[in-house]
This record gives C-alpha cells, structure tokens and sequence, in this order.
C-alpha cells in the first residue's frame, strides 16, 4: 500500500504541506513583492493536489475529472486579474476603480463556463436544482468581490484581516462540504473539498499568526470557484437548503468587517470569522443528517452514484 494512496494523506496531509512550501517559496522568491504573491499558494497547492487525484485526464467526462482543470483556469484568471489591478493605487478615483470590472468579470465567466460544462453530465430531474445552485454560486462569488470594488481598492492590496477573514470562512465552508458530500454518497467530492479545506485552513492559520501579509482577493478567487464546481456537482444529490446555508456562510467575513473592533483586532477577527461560518455550517449539516433519505434515481443507482461520478474506492483499499 502506497502512502501517498492513503485518502487522508491525499486529502489533508498533502495539501497542507503543498500550501506551506508553496506560500514559502513564493513569499521568499521575490522579496517584498513576494509577500503578495504568497496568498497564491494554496490554489496552486489545490492544483498540485487535484493533479494527483484525480489528475488532468481527457476527455473529462465525470464532474471530477472536470475540476483540475477548472480549477487551472481559475488560476490562470486569477493571475491576470492580479497583473491587471497592480497598478491600481490605494484611494483610486471612481474612473480607476471602475476599470478593475473587466477583469473581475473573468472570475465570472469560469464560474459561468464551469457551470455549463458541469451542466450535461447531469440529468433532466436536475435542471432545476443545476439553475438553484448557479444562482447560489454567483452570489457567494459576487460576496468576495464586490467590497474590493465598491470600496474603491486595489484587488490586489486589500487589508490583510479581510483576506485573512475570507480564508477563515473558506476553511469552514469547505469542511461542512466534505461531509455534505461524503453524507450525500459520493466520498470522491468529500475527498476533493478535503483538499479545498485543507488548503484553505493552512493560508487561514498563516494569515492569523503572520497579519502583515496581505491576501489579494484575486487569490482567493481560484478557491471559491473550486468549492462552487463541487457543490454544483453535488446538486440534485443533496437538497438544496443545505447548498444555500453553505453559501451563506461565506457572507460571514462581510459581516464580521462591519465590527469597528476588527480593524484594530484583525487575529480576533479572523477567528469570529471562522465561528460565524461554522454556524450556517453546522445547521446545513444538521439539516442533511435530520432529513429523509433521497429517493434513487431512475436506473435504481444510490443518488450519490450516478452514472458520470461513481462511488469512489481508493486504490489503497485494492491492494
């Protein structure tokens, strides 16, 4: 049995190590400058992840094999948003803020473009639940967005608690996913949001002990759109109130940043940031785990082992 096979070092153990020396490298590879870049570490650790399971096949047919490479083009998206706003100073005018929304927009149109590629594998009985989860989608997008230009900011530069906050909640988010999915059937996407919290918790731990770091919310971007990639897979699989909460939850470091304490508090909001996400969080899971069963689908097949995305076992049980 291979080590590297075992699911808890594919989805824990490994992310997290990726995302610590990716951060470090990226911190120690152009110094100042770098400290910027470092916030990219946990998406290209995600992707370094996603590469060794469930790996960049093609034709991409099951909802995970599709990941990599959406995650890959969120990165790619990411990097020109963050190329694209460098030279956007803090206290820009309305006219220079306003120019950050073309490239803002590229965020949108992977989210958008993953969502219709997801869209065929899913059946007919799922339209409904597919245009719900889009449409949760796009406002927990638009939840991460939307200050850095509303309040005129770089994306960037924006103050190091607000990434860090974001990163918070991403973690929890990410963890309830994991076990929404492991609970709706399909152990595989539980895995894939393992890495994504994974990921997530270790640029969270890092922005609470090291608050000088900022967090470009274009980093964070390649993250979010993961996490919404896997709960639209899960749509149809898992009732939807349970998705909405989880979406929900993201809304927590918008409401924490109100707090006139934050900004002088910035570790301490971080961490009101996470428990305020675990609440939506915990109540999505109570709801799933309370719930009825879903029925199965037309061919007799459990609903979190359809056809394109079946039941996963991990090689190391095969040997």
């Amino acid at each position: 049995m291979s080590l590297l096979d075992h699911p808890a070092v594919q989805s824990l153990a490994l992310p997290a190590a990726l995302t610590a020396l990716a951060m470090a490298l990226l911190a120690a590879s152009s110094g100042a400058a770098g400290r910027g870049r470092a916030a990219f570490g946990p998406a290209l650790a995600l992707l370094a992840s996603l590469a060794l399971l469930p790996g960049f096949r093609w034709p991409a047919l099951a909802a995970a094999q599709k990941l990599p490479w959406i995650v890959a083009a969120a990165l790619g998206a990411a990097v020109v948003v963050h190329a694209l706003q460098r030279g956007v100073a803090p206290g820009a005018s309305a006219r220079q803020a306003r120019a950050g929304w073309p490239a803002w927009a590229a965020a949108f149109a992977v989210w958008a473009g993953a969502s219709v590629w997801l869209a065929p594998a899913m059946p007919a009985t799922r339209t409904s639940g597919w245009l719900a989860a889009l449409a949760i989608g796009a406002a927990g997008l638009a939840a991460l967005v939307w200050p850095a230009i509303a309040r005129r900011q770089p994306a960037t530069a924006p103050a190091a608690p607000a990434g860090g906050m974001a990163l918070a909640a991403l973690a929890v988010v990410a963890g309830g996913l994991a076990l929404l999915a492991a609970t709706g059937g399909s152990l595989l996407l539980g895995q894939l949001a393992g890495m994504l919290a994974s990921c997530a918790g270790v640029a969270a731990a890092v922005a609470r002990w090291r608050r000088a770091a900022p967090v470009p919310a274009a980093a964070l971007t390649p993250l979010v759109i993961a996490g919404l990639t896997i709960a639209l897979a899960l749509a149809g699989r898992v009732a939807l109130l349970p998705l909405a909460l989880l979406a929900l939850a993201l809304a927590a470091p918008l409401v924490i940043a109100r707090a006139r304490w934050a900004a002088q508090h910035p570790r301490a909001a971080l961490v009101a940031a996470g428990l305020l996400a675990a609440r939506p969080v915990a109540a999505a899971l109570a709801i799933t785990l309370t719930g009825a069963p879903a029925a199965a689908d037309a061919g007799g097949a459990a609903p979190g082992a359809p056809a394109d995305d079946p039941y996963y076992t991990p090689r190391w049980k095969k040997e």
